[in-house]
């Protein structure tokens, strides 16, 4: 009886070394975290050039992922309101449906529109998007002549996959 107990002992040590170098010895999945990597660009692809005062034209918010997998976007404009009218922002084909009502700030001279991936059917998993792509179409109104930069106002932001919750993957704007 006095030598079952340290018996016990060195068979329950030996049984969690074997365990625990099997388990160490496996192949691991380490993932990094994905890089700020992804790009926004306004590209103007309608309206006549040079843009004539009362004239229309459509700027597209194209999106480069990168190494970034990409899931939703908080895109952000902002334009000189004395001489441009932002008539409407409609999503792109690369993130299709709108998580938030767009708004547009004529007075203020910016607009907001929230995308992100269709909703997954049963049982299915979205993969979130990569490559190139349009993510969005800005139509403005020319009001008066003159230049107006259309930017990206600094709290644009991008989510990955796999990302701490509000880590924006965006690294620059065009």
């Amino acid at each position: 009886m006095k030598y079952l107990l340290p018996v016990g002992a060195v068979i329950f040590l030996t049984l969690a070394l074997v365990a625990t170098i099997r388990l160490t010895g496996q192949k691991q999945d380490v993932r990094q975290k994905a890089a700020a990597a992804t790009t926004l660009t306004i590209i103007r692809t309608s309206g006549n050039n040079p843009v004539l005062r009362g004239d229309s034209f459509t700027a597209e918010v194209e999106i480069n992922t990168g190494v970034n997998v990409v899931a939703a976007a908080d895109i952000k404009v902002t334009f000189n309101p004395a001489q441009l009218e932002l008539l409407s922002i409609t999503p792109g084909t690369l993130l299709p449906t709108e998580l938030m009502n767009t708004s547009i700030d004529n007075a203020a001279g910016n607009g907001r529109i929230v995308l992100g991936l269709p909703a997954p059917t049963a049982g299915a998993f979205n993969p979130g998007v990569t490559g190139t792509g349009i993510v969005a179409t800005l139509t403005f109104r020319a009001d008066q002549a003159g230049s107006s930069l259309i930017s990206f106002d600094p709290a644009t932001g991008v989510s990955g996959l796999g990302e701490d919750k509000g880590q924006n993957v965006l690294s620059g704007t065009v």
